[in-house]
């Protein structure tokens, strides 16, 4: 502040006129001695009032930030007091409004409305942007944690599922069809060459236990898409023994071709719920993670730009309160709608998600006009390209090409045939007869 007064005039060089120079130019009074009731309502009129308070608040804002005013300025303001208020008012006014006038051009850029503002709507607007901030915080911060839980569960569960297929086919290969036994004997175990009954007895262990993850995984991600999918097992969820039966071995594994029929039932059964879990996950937070997340992202960008220049107009009295900043808001939602439409090419080491720049711009809108050019600029580009390509392509390339197209230019292009041609019986006897003609001059 110091800097720019440097550079205009300084506040203890002003000159006022003193109530001595006043006096000297006071209007008569007329023959009953009054003074003239007009030229006092000029010191009470609005617009001296509010200029007499603009004009005491910069001079209690330069005392506290230790800028001398010199004494002539002081006098000309608190002479427009109305208790203090003497001699001629239209010079009281007069040297008031000279007064304001150079205190406003000293102290720029604190202003009379800023200095309002500060004292009177600072509080009041960081209270209201704080509170904005909480709220989309409040409602951001579920909303990722439940898409990134989402996101890990169902990865979880598709590589579980990939496993559990694995498996299923190598006991389908490693345990050919079985023959039947008669008489209720015990089933001998086939397996096919190179197999061997303790990896028959371990795939049976891992294809269990990996059925007993994929239904335990979809357990939790149901919570997240509740009423989506159909349980295929919600009648047998409260009988333990029936879930056991289900998702465990028998410990006798007296017919390991039959228990491995068994559990690659169970395995379709638990593989298409937790597939359609993760489908449905798939399209309701994908939805929220590209088209809502982004707009709460970029108005949480623009709460915390306010905040923090609002702190350095509160720090520096230069706060003012401006509908600018709802209409920041409403861009920065327009921006956060329609950032994950665009595929920015961003130059950067590292790679920067989608939620990222929606938090920049809503924090800095000038990036989403800048992105904006860049991809008008990079479009105008693209379409230039293609029209000068397409202009080359067709171009004639040889000189067969440029007669051909000479020709065509000069007696315009052929014309098709309309049908299949024909030819008249007499017009082939007399193809043939010069045909024979020429064969015997020939001979």
């Amino acid at each position: 502040m110091d800097d720019m007064m440097d550079k205009g005039l300084r506040i203890e060089d002003i000159k006022i006129p003193t109530r001595a120079d006043s006096a000297n130019h006071q209007r008569p009074v007329d023959s009953g001695g009054a003074r003239d009731v007009a030229a006092e309502d000029l010191l009470s009129s609005p617009m001296l009032r509010e200029t007499q308070a603009d004009a005491e608040l910069f001079v209690q804002y330069a005392a506290g930030a230790g800028i001398e005013v010199s004494d002539d300025i002081r006098r000309a303001v608190f002479a427009a007091r109305p208790s203090s208020a003497g001699g001629d008012p239209q010079s009281t006014a007069t040297n008031l409004l000279a007064a304001t006038t150079k205190l406003a051009r000293g102290l720029y850029p604190v202003t009379a409305a800023s200095l309002h503002s500060t004292n009177g709507d600072a509080d009041r607007t960081v209270r209201t942007l704080r509170r904005a901030a909480i709220i989309l915080a409040a409602v951001i911060l579920p909303i990722s944690v439940a898409s990134f839980a989402t996101s890990a569960i169902s990865e979880a569960i598709k590589q579980q599922i990939d496993e559990a297929n694995s498996i299923a086919l190598r006991l389908r290969a490693e345990l050919p069809p079985q023959e039947a036994q008669s008489g209720g004997a015990t089933p001998q175990l086939v397996l096919a060459p190179g197999a061997s009954e303790f990896d028959v007895f371990m795939q049976l262990q891992q294809l269990a236990e990996t059925i007993r993850a994929i239904d335990g995984r979809a357990l939790q991600l149901r919570w997240f898409v509740p009423f989506m999918v159909g349980d295929p097992w919600q009648v047998f969820r409260s009988d333990p023994d029936k879930m056991k039966e289900l998702l465990q071995l028998d410990p006798a594994l007296a017919d390991p071709a039959k228990i491995a029929r068994e559990k690659i039932r169970v395995l379709q059964d638990a593989r298409f719920y937790g597939q359609s879990l993760r489908e449905a996950a798939s399209i309701v937070y994908g939805a929220i993670t590209s088209c809502i997340l982004p707009v709460l992202y970029a108005l949480l960008g623009a709460c915390a730009y306010l905040l923090m220049k609002m702190g350095e107009d509160i720090k520096k009295r230069r706060f003012v309160k401006s509908h600018a900043d709802m209409a920041r808001f409403v861009i920065a939602g327009i921006g956060g709608g329609i950032v994950g439409l665009f595929n920015f090419a961003i130059a950067q080491p590292v790679s920067v998600s989608p939620l990222a720049v929606a938090f920049l711009v809503g924090y800095a809108v000038d990036v989403f006009f800048t992105l904006l050019q860049t991809l008008v600029v990079n479009f105008t580009r693209r379409l230039t390209t293609a029209d000068t390509l397409s202009g080359v392509s067709t171009r004639p390339s040889s000189a067969a090409d440029i007669a051909s197209a000479t020709t065509d230019r000069i007696l315009g292009p052929p014309a098709a045939p309309a049908g299949p041609e024909r030819v008249s019986p007499a017009g082939t006897r007399g193809a043939q007869g010069q045909q024979g003609a020429s064969a015997r001059r020939a001979a």
